[in-house]
């Protein structure tokens, strides 16, 4: 297992520099120059050229693909064009309220999403299969913007029992969590009846209800276990989800995490700021993917036995 996990750390080395590299090579082809937006609009030619010299962006594109790459991983990302502020000092400020929003909403999803999905597959064609499915439908189909937006003319214009943004309570997560939590609590459930209808058809089911085995325990302890590996790759799927919903709700909210700080870089055209912001991203789903593939482990023993012999290859 620890060779495994120290494989695909190696592997994600190579991950985050095709991303930087990407990143890097889009920005390039977009407009705006960083030091004339540092200087503002009255800056002189003279000017431009020398702070574009002292910030070393005269230099040869490799020359400072390379040097962000080896000052990233030294833990510097640079300084912000705009503000000139340490970007690795602001995003180790804002990303806990992004990693809150998304992990408190990958927890509603899982918590609602999962028995919702299990309650349908077991009352197959009946009114609860059908509203389940139909409120799945409703909700994956919703902007989580929008239904932010509904949220907060109810709930604060309206009702005034919720804050309309900021995040100087907890109340002020209810909204955005719930507004991001939406799409995932839909997909996880529509997985989840889809993999227990395939297992509550199985023989070793049939056999447990004939040998007089409580219900749940067959449902929960035997069928749900078995139909738990797709449902654990769709729910690896959403953190990338909640992440990116968590960025958009943050502008509607005002909240000071790390879609704020990136949607304020790119109307700065602060591109500094954004390649650090997608590096960072870009580690961040890496991790998840792997802590994914480590709960497959625990989720099914025949996984774990192959980590165990070093036969799982990725």
């Amino acid at each position: 297992m620890i060779r495994y996990i120290i494989k695909r750390l190696l592997w994600m080395i190579p991950i985050l520099l095709g991303v930087s590299l990407l990143i890097m090579v889009i920005l390039e082809f977009c407009p705006g120059d960083p030091a004339k937006i540092m200087l503002g609009i009255d800056a002189t030619e003279e000017n431009i050229a020398a702070l574009n010299e002292e910030l070393g962006l005269n230099d040869p594109f490799l020359v400072r693909y390379g040097r962000f790459i080896l000052n990233a991983f030294q833990g510097d990302l640079g300084t912000s064009y705009t503000t000139g502020n340490s970007i690795t000092e602001q995003i180790l400020f804002r990303i806990p309220y992004t990693l809150t929003i998304a992990m408190v909403s990958l927890v509603i999803s899982v918590v609602i999403g999962i028995p919702a999905g299990v309650i349908a597959a077991t009352h197959q064609y009946t009114l609860k299969d059908n509203v389940t499915m139909l409120a799945s439908l409703f909700c994956v189909s919703m902007p989580n913007f929008w239904f932010a937006l509904m949220m907060i003319t109810l709930f604060a214009l309206q009702l005034g029992i919720l804050p309309s943004m900021g995040i100087d309570t907890w109340q002020g997560y209810i909204i955005p969590c719930v507004s991001v939590a939406l799409g995932g609590t839909a997909g996880i459930a529509r997985q989840t009846r889809s993999s227990m209808l395939e297992v509550i058809r199985q023989d070793y089911i049939t056999t447990a209800r004939a040998k007089g085995q409580k219900e749940s325990l067959v449902v929960y302890g035997h069928a749900l276990q078995n139909a738990m590996i797709p449902i654990i790759t769709v729910i690896g799927s959403k953190i990338a989800g909640a992440l990116a919903g968590s960025m958009v709700v943050e502008s509607i909210f005002s909240i000071p995490g790390m879609g704020n700080y990136l949607i304020n870089a790119i109307n700065s055209r602060d591109y500094a700021v954004i390649q650090a912001g997608v590096f960072v991203i870009a580690l961040w789903f890496g991790i998840c993917m792997l802590l994914v593939d480590l709960v497959y482990a625990f989720a099914d023993p025949r996984i774990r036995s192959q980590y165990r012999r070093g036969k799982v290859k990725k």
